[in-house]
């Protein structure tokens, strides 16, 4: 009788640390930020607004990511010049870094947590990026 208790505690135990394992590797995937989230998120259909700054000079870009074939590409469109080009991007596991029209180096950190302004970060010139989702109208 005593070795089927000890049995039946061993395999309860063993039911326990399975779903906790379970429950716990679901909430880790659902708050992942690795370079699958990332793409997936650049890729609304909408586009994205890039607020850019550096000492009294500002202004915005509308930037729409495009996924063509296994590359990511950034079709920035910049506001106030009416300039447009085009970048390749790389998506590494919490940042993205493509360069712009006028400015290089743009490496952006992917905050999950943050609905206003998921992308932040700054460009080899120096310049401050937040970037937000554009509105779909």
């Amino acid at each position: 009788m005593r070795n089927e208790t000890i049995r039946g505690l061993r395999v309860a135990l063993c039911t326990v640390l399975a779903t906790a394992a379970t429950f716990g590797a679901m909430a880790q995937a659902q708050t992942a930020s690795g370079p699958n989230k990332i793409k997936a998120t650049l890729l609304r259909p909408a586009g994205w607004i890039a607020n850019w700054r550096l000492s009294g000079d500002e202004g915005q870009s509308e930037i729409i990511f495009e996924a063509r074939g296994d590359k990511v590409v950034a079709k920035i469109r910049q506001l106030e010049h009416m300039t447009t080009c085009e970048h390749e991007v790389k998506i590494t596991s919490a940042t993205v870094k493509f360069d712009g029209c006028y400015d290089w180096d743009i490496t952006l950190r992917f905050d999950p947590n943050d609905h206003n302004y998921p992308f932040k970060g700054k460009s080899g010139k120096g310049y401050d990026y937040k970037v937000q989702p554009k509105e779909v109208r």
